[in-house]
């Protein structure tokens, strides 16, 4: 937090992030949503733009609730479809942005994924 503070480029890879649980709900074995919850608090205290890559095999669902329309805040989520929780095949909002793939997609088409959708 201390470098996005000083206006130096940060990155977090945190583990669980608690995608699943929303702003009012425990969901998915998430039990607070560590990730929107530090988005925020940079936001609040003075960061002026705050990205959130979600990968992992499910969709974060929760992050993208707590985090749609926010201003100053894009949510991108890459995640096999289907699968738990059975969200994330639209976009929503105006910033919270969904790659949906195959299951057992090779690692290499994740990429292709995302180079067509922000080539568009």
């Amino acid at each position: 937090m201390k470098l996005a503070r000083s206006e130096e480029h940060a990155f977090s890879l945190m583990r669980p992030p608690g995608h699943h649980a929303t702003q009012n709900h425990a969901m998915g074995f998430c039990y607070f949503n560590s990730i929107a919850i530090a988005a925020l608090e940079a936001l609040a205290t003075g960061v002026k733009r705050v990205a959130v890559f979600d990968f992992d095999v499910h969709h974060g669902n929760g992050t993208e609730a707590i985090l749609s329309n926010k201003p100053n805040v894009v949510f991108a989520s890459i995640h096999q479809h289907p699968c738990y929780p059975g969200t994330g095949t639209e976009n929503v909002g105006h910033n919270c942005f969904n790659f949906p793939v195959a299951p057992r997609i090779p690692r290499d088409a994740y990429r292709i994924v995302l180079t067509k959708h922000w080539s568009r």
